[in-house]
């Protein structure tokens, strides 16, 4: 039986960082979010979203489906065709961060970037 497609979305916010499994009728099959306070710095913060990220991926798959693409929803000044946070006044630790290219590293799936 093929897995229902999903994807990840992921707002990474001054105070927490939240993400869900989203279904293409957009539908919700599971939320999370922890603070952002605990992710101090870029190595730090790169990892624990990359962790997070491909836990949810384990969740996708007990529900019978599978993440196909990931977007990230960060504040600041992003470039999005770059992948690149430039400045971010909410979360300091991604200013002049290489985000996607960062996190293409560690995850299998397209990666989405916007502010």
């Amino acid at each position: 039986m093929a897995k229902k497609p999903v994807v990840l979305a992921l707002d990474l916010g001054g105070t927490n960082v939240r993400w869900a499994l989203v279904s293409r009728q957009g539908e919700i099959l599971g939320r999370w979010e922890r603070t952002t306070a605990s992710m101090p710095e870029q190595e730090i913060l790169i990892n624990s979203l990359a962790g997070s990220m491909l836990a949810a991926a384990g969740e996708a798959q007990a529900l019978e489906a599978e993440v196909q693409a990931a977007g990230l929803g960060v504040p600041g000044r992003v470039l999005p065709q770059e992948g690149l946070v430039a400045v971010s006044p909410n979360v300091p630790a991604l200013n002049a961060c290489p985000l996607i290219p960062r996190l293409k590293q560690l995850l299998p799936w397209p990666l989405v970037l916007e502010n």
